[in-house]
């Protein structure tokens, strides 16, 4: 649903595309897997969907263990998981947004 495109001038990051596909984000409202249920039963609307992603592709352009471990898998076929991270702050927001709808 989203991407970030990190941008090196050597081996210093410069800069960071982060691409939200709002489209695809509408799409994923009608599959039936795990990820869709805790979006539908979190999320009032597109707006919080959106910050959820975002924050997911923050963390991959921001995070500098996350950083490494992607140009490693690049560079030298590494198999780091580097969305472990990122899915555990999309799961906090989540998480979050789920809480602020449903309190007791």
């Amino acid at each position: 649903m989203g991407i970030s495109i990190k941008h090196f001038v050597g081996d210093k990051l410069s800069s960071v595309d982060i691409i939200i596909f709002e489209g695809t984000l509408n799409e994923f409202a009608n599959v039936n897997t795990s990820k869709a249920k805790k979006y539908k039963v979190s999320t009032n609307n597109n707006d919080e969907a959106i910050g959820a992603i975002a924050v997911h592709e923050s963390v991959h352009a921001t995070d500098e263990q996350n950083i490494k471990e992607s140009k490693e898998n690049v560079a030298d076929g590494t198999l780091h998981d580097i969305e472990k991270t990122p899915n555990e702050a999309e799961r906090n927001v989540l998480r979050e947004l789920f809480n602020q709808y449903n309190e007791f």
